[in-house]
């Protein structure tokens, strides 16, 4: 983790800005790009910056997979919001509980429903993942997770696409909320998906609300975008089979 720091210091240095605005430039653009494939122009002129710190975040997660790296980097250039007079009260669960936590829960079994209604950046259901990797891969996991601030829910997105789209073996869908447990329960909770549900992330895309997802979505440079990744997983379903034989 100190690299993806180290990246971040540098890149935030070099703009003139605090680590806290250059790590929130970063979590913009790539809660677009993951979503849509498109690179936001409002932040072109961050788009090498973002670049090195994805790269160094995507190493980070290769050496550590299923860990909550992005969490932790919060942490420690104090972006979380968890002062006296904040309404979010944020302190994330550390790795080390969260991995306890996923082994208590999980056994043997085809298919996993998981929810978490205070997930934060995604540390806990990061963790049910990785139980599950160890174990068979003929296995379906559903993941519900909400947080009253939808900051964390796009960090969360973030560490949940790219951790599937490297590590996970077995089906997966997820549905990131973004309300308050207590006053608006029954806008996500009971109620199925209505038109006062928010919705920041999900395997089916149709489902977000975000609207800056919403237009990148429904722009020529997704289409683009979109051929380009299917070109890529083409390509890594193909090596991991010269790789290893398994389809």
């Amino acid at each position: 983790m100190r690299k993806v720091l180290k990246v971040i210091d540098e890149e935030a240095h070099q703009h003139d800005i605090k680590q806290q605005r250059m790590f929130e430039i970063f979590v913009e653009m790539q809660y677009v790009f993951v979503n849509a494939w498109v690179v936001e122009s409002k932040y072109s002129e961050y788009s090498e910056s973002v670049s090195k710190i994805t790269t160094a975040y995507l190493n980070e997660l290769k050496k550590h997979p299923y860990r909550d790296v992005l969490g932790e980097v919060m942490g420690k250039i104090y972006a979380l919001k968890n002062s006296s007079k904040s309404k979010y009260c944020q302190h994330l669960t550390p790795t080390s509980i969260a991995d306890s936590v996923a082994q208590m829960l999980c056994v043997e079994k085809g298919e996993y429903y998981v929810g978490d209604i205070a997930s934060g950046t995604g540390a806990t259901t990061l963790a049910l993942q990785k139980e599950l990797s160890n174990q068979s891969n003929d296995k379906h996991i559903k993941i519900l997770m909400n947080d009253l601030d939808s900051y964390v829910s796009k960090v969360a997105v973030i560490q949940q696409e790219y951790t599937q789209m490297f590590h996970n073996k077995f089906s997966t869908f997820y549905l990131n909320y973004n309300h308050d447990v207590i006053k608006e329960w029954n806008d996500f909770a009971t109620q199925g998906i209505t038109n006062k549900t928010k919705i920041i992330g999900c395997t089916e895309r149709s489902l977000i609300t975000n609207d800056v997802v919403k237009r990148a979505l429904s722009s020529p440079e997704h289409i683009e975008g979109k051929l380009l990744m299917n070109s890529f997983q083409s390509v890594r379903a193909f090596n991991h089979y010269l790789s290893t034989g398994e389809v």
